[in-house]
């Protein structure tokens, strides 16, 4: 019975190391999620950063030009419709920083709020081969007692086979015993 045991745990030991080199595996991709995710969130804030500041210079040079042309204007050297095109040039590239910015955040929280959700997960990956590892040294200390089982069954064996050895009467003729000292 003890033997059995043994075997019973050997499989679940062999079940559990394997359990714990799929979900070791499960943990490496998590982690190269988290890595590339890394890497592409510091693409995009690197991406909108040229982007903003592109436009952050059309809106300086935009700018610029409408307090020229708002000067110009109030000293009536040029006409409404050349004060028209510079505030819509200027209001234009305004909405365009503005609209910039606020998809920059958004996408830029969508990506770290994905580096959370990675971050967690690996957490609960780690937890999880922690309890297998839990297990695993269980199963060897169940595995230790039932050694100590098959051990002490040995010991009862050899035990009682000398018992049933020195139970034995031989005699040298043939008879019956009718007495036993």
């Amino acid at each position: 019975l003890a033997q059995n045991k043994i075997s019973q745990i050997d499989s679940s030991i062999n079940e559990i190391d394997i359990g714990i080199e799929a979900e070791n595996l499960t943990l490496k991709k998590v982690q190269t999620g988290i890595d590339a995710e890394k890497i592409s969130l510091q693409k995009t804030k690197e991406t909108y950063s040229s982007s903003i500041n592109k436009i952050q210079l059309k809106y300086d040079n935009a700018k610029e030009t409408f307090e020229n042309t708002l000067t110009l204007y109030n000293r009536g050297v040029c006409d409404k419709t050349t004060y028209d095109s510079a505030k819509l040039a200027l209001d234009t590239v305004t909405e365009e920083l503005e609209n910039t910015k606020q998809t920059m955040e958004k996408d830029i929280t969508l990506q770290e709020k994905k580096i959370e959700n990675l971050e967690n997960d690996y957490s609960l990956q780690e937890t999880k081969i922690k309890d297998m590892e839990n297990k695993l040294e269980q199963a060897n200390i169940q595995k230790q007692a039932a050694q100590i089982s098959v051990n002490q069954a040995k010991i009862s064996l050899d035990e009682n086979t000398k018992y049933l050895s020195d139970s034995s009467l031989k005699s040298t003729i043939d008879g019956y015993v009718v007495e036993t000292p």
